[in-house]
């Protein structure tokens, strides 16, 4: 479950994420330029959840969900307006 604290910090950073950052989350690419430090993870219990393999993380960015390959450092799926 997600805290509200968390939720809070989400709703706040999706505000802030500029449109031309938004439009540059697409699978099969690296993050774009600035985007790691707006980078907020899911609860370590989701990923665990989920199952996924540990070279994947599960991150917010805006209201984003974002699925990042922590090796090559780029999204491999997204689900947007999440929040």
């Amino acid at each position: 479950m997600v805290s509200d604290s968390l939720r809070t910090q989400i709703v706040n950073q999706g505000r802030s994420l500029p449109p031309g950052i938004q439009k540059q989350l697409l699978r099969g690419k690296g993050l774009p330029p600035g985007i790691a430090k707006k980078l907020v993870p899911l609860p370590k219990q989701v990923n665990t959840y989920i199952n996924l393999p540990t070279y994947y993380d599960l991150v917010v960015v805006g209201s984003n969900i974002l699925l990042v390959d922590q090796v090559n450092t780029f999204v491999v799926d997204y689900i947007s307006n999440a929040f």
